[in-house]
């Protein structure tokens, strides 16, 4: 027996269609109302094509879903999009993605996948992974302040760096889609991130500097929840180094050079005329076939799956 048969066998609660659940909220119990919850469905998800989907999971989550379901409609590629939204998560499916590739590149020390309870559990694995890959490319995107055995301290310069070395957080200023956050703190005030080479774990500081918003000194977890100085586990000499910097009233920004302002510049630009740009207009398909073909198929799925009786007026009875 496969994995994939042996799991649906001891998890039943999983092992369910899409029918299953249209046939329980069918206040008839004879299934009276299941073609008009199928028209409806398929006449709902088919308003999607199948570029709008891979965009929407392009830009949630990073995965290139088109590599996953290529061999299916796009009606079904948008209901596996809700369930990925709702029960599996973009956050979960992006931190496998992202453990498979760097344990394919051999980066993963501790590989053996059964000993993670959770898939959140993978991320600090990650993180020490993508620490050992320092790209030379991105030293002129960063202030280094301490890189020691235990802790790498730095200012990200750039929107790049932000959402490199804050991967694996919750922060919204290492969001790769809302920049905007990146660029408005780094204009604020003084933006530090402070990574655990031991542990994986990362810490965020942010002094407000500009006069015009409220005075803010703050820490942050890989959560994003605001926490306290004490609670960020940073030791004395580290707390000394971002004093320091909360001292110097020096915004990110200000430590550009030219050639990172440009660049930076250039990155927004282009940033924004990407979310400036048009939705993509429907492809051209016939949605009368396709609608019919996914609804003959639904069908004969049900029809396999249910037991079907008759009473003595003949009339059907699904059970």
């Amino acid at each position: 027996m496969s994995k994939a048969k042996e799991l649906k066998k001891q998890h039943d609660f999983l092992n369910v269609t899409v029918l299953d659940l249209i046939r329980i909220l069918d206040p008839s119990g004879k299934s009276k109302y299941v073609d008009l919850f199928v028209r409806s469905i398929i006449h709902d998800y088919g308003t999607y094509t199948t570029k709008n989907v891979y965009e929407e999971v392009q830009n949630e989550s990073g995965i290139d879903l088109q590599k996953i379901t290529r061999d299916h409609d796009n009606i079904t590629q948008k209901m596996w999009l809700d369930v990925m939204h709702s029960i599996v998560g973009f956050d979960n499916v992006k931190i496998i993605h992202k453990f498979h590739e760097l344990n394919e590149r051999q980066l993963i020390p501790n590989n053996d996948i059964s000993k993670y309870k959770k898939i959140s559990d993978l991320t600090n694995v990650i993180n020490l992974a993508e620490l050992k890959m320092q790209d030379a490319s991105m030293d002129t995107h960063i202030v280094v302040l301490n890189n020691d055995e235990q802790w790498l301290i730095l200012r990200p310069l750039t929107h790049s760096a932000s959402v490199k070395y804050g991967y694996g957080t919750k922060w919204c200023t290492a969001s790769k889609q809302d920049y905007d956050y990146f660029r408005r703190y780094a204009k604020r005030g003084v933006l530090v991130y402070c990574l655990n080479k031991e542990t994986g774990d990362k810490v965020a500081f942010f002094h407000n500097i500009d006069v015009d918003y409220e005075r803010e000194t703050s820490f942050w977890n890989v959560k994003d929840e605001r926490i306290d100085s004490m609670e960020t586990g940073l030791p004395p000499y580290i707390l000394n180094i971002i004093k320091e910097q909360m001292a110097s009233k020096i915004t990110n920004v200000l430590l550009h050079t030219a050639e990172i302002a440009e660049l930076e510049e250039s990155h927004y630009r282009q940033l924004e005329k990407t979310r400036e740009e048009p939705m993509p207009l429907l492809e051209d398909y016939e949605p009368v076939n396709e609608a019919r073909q996914h609804l003959v198929q639904a069908i004969n799925e049900w029809a396999t799956n249910t037991t079907v009786e008759r009473d003595g007026s003949e009339e059907l009875i699904i059970r």
